[in-house]
């Protein structure tokens, strides 16, 4: 007997669902469903963030990190590549010092209380939400003559003591 494939939805791939056997077609579907083929450079970065969900680098520090594990791609696919996921909404981009950009594996969509802590040293990020605290931040700020958006998630630098991210990391994570 025949059995016909399943015509039922398959969900949306979730970095945080229960890890694939074979986690290079999980990366593939993940690009395919973004509407971009999968191609070794998009594979190699976008598995990268994946490994390390909390890490945020730069184009060069990822080109880097690249050439450190014998991938062949050169500076200039590393920048598409990083623009393309990021343009697809599988990355965000976060400017920081003299214009210097990071990308990160995007988390959540922003919901007007998400704040990040990012560690000046190691790019890596620990997210959180507090009502509270964002809305004494938007009292401090008006009374300077300031605004803040409702919907503009909030994004801290910080020095990690000691040195380490770990040390800094939210219990769970």
């Amino acid at each position: 007997m025949q059995t016909l494939p399943s015509t039922r939805p398959q969900p949306a791939f979730r970095p945080s669902s229960v890890p694939s056997p074979n986690p290079g077609r999980a990366l593939s579907q993940m690009l395919t469903q973004a509407r971009l083929r999968p191609t070794a450079a998009r594979l190699a970065i976008l598995g990268l963030f994946l490994r390390l969900p909390t890490l945020r680098l730069g184009a060069d520090d990822m080109y880097t990190r690249l050439m450190e594990q014998g991938n062949g791609t050169s500076r200039a696919t590393v920048y598409r590549v990083l623009r393309e996921l990021e343009s697809a909404r599988l990355l965000e981009r976060e400017w920081v010092d003299e214009g210097r950009a990071l990308y990160g594996l995007r988390t959540a969509e922003p919901d007007g209380r998400s704040f990040a802590l990012v560690c000046k040293r190691s790019h890596r990020q620990f997210s959180f939400s507090d009502a509270t605290l964002r809305e004494r931040l938007a009292a401090a700020m008006q009374s300077l003559g300031l605004a803040l958006g409702d919907d503009e998630p909030i994004t801290i630098h910080v020095s990690v003591a000691g040195g380490s991210a770990a040390a800094a990391a939210p219990a769970g994570r």
